[in-house]
């Protein structure tokens, strides 16, 4: 679903792993903090010293989104400049009956 979803939002390829890797890591947090907590669907997050009760499945989404968007904004600025390689002929849209035209 995450990489389609990456499609439909026109992340094009390189951000759709992005997106995968953010939701195999959210998958894998998820799984863990629910076993760690008897499989019990709120989990005790400690931060700062600060103990936040919370849904596991909604700190699961949000650090995937987290890992998705940290990763993506990350490889696009250090990915080198990439260049348009489509060219004019691959717009053209042959009609016939092997193309199923008339």
């Amino acid at each position: 679903m995450t990489f389609w979803l990456g499609f439909v939002l026109g992340a094009g390829v390189a951000s759709t792993i992005w997106l995968l890797v953010g939701w195999g890591v959210g998958m894998t947090a998820g799984t863990w903090m629910a076993a760690a907590n008897t499989f019990r669907p709120i989990y005790p997050l400690a931060i700062f010293g600060t103990t936040l009760p919370g849904y596991i499945a909604i700190y699961s989404v949000l650090l995937n989104f987290g890992i998705a968007i940290v990763l993506t904004l990350l490889f696009n600025i250090t990915a080198s400049k990439r260049t348009d390689e489509t060219a004019p002929g691959d717009f053209v849209f042959e009609t016939g009956p092997a193309m199923g035209g008339h």
